[in-house]
């Protein structure tokens, strides 16, 4: 929560986070979202699923996972 609210009001701060901020707005308009960013995400929510098993930090809402990666 503390992040949150650092990336909202602390100008300087945010700054540091653009360039990541700009990468998942361009993934979030692309047409087709690349396989190993699909992976990349599951295996994430996976370790949130782990760590935070009943989802008080990270609620369920949030948890949506991308399209399945496509087989290699």
């Amino acid at each position: 929560m503390e992040f949150c609210r650092r990336l909202d009001e602390d100008a300087e701060f945010a700054e540091w986070f653009g360039p990541l901020s700009d990468s998942v707005e361009a993934v979030a308009r692309a047409a087709e979202v690349p396989y190993r960013l699909i992976a990349l995400q599951h295996a994430v929510l996976d370790l949130i699923d782990l760590l935070d098993p009943r989802a008080e930090r990270f609620p369920d809402h949030r948890r949506s996972r991308l399209g399945r990666p496509p087989e290699r």
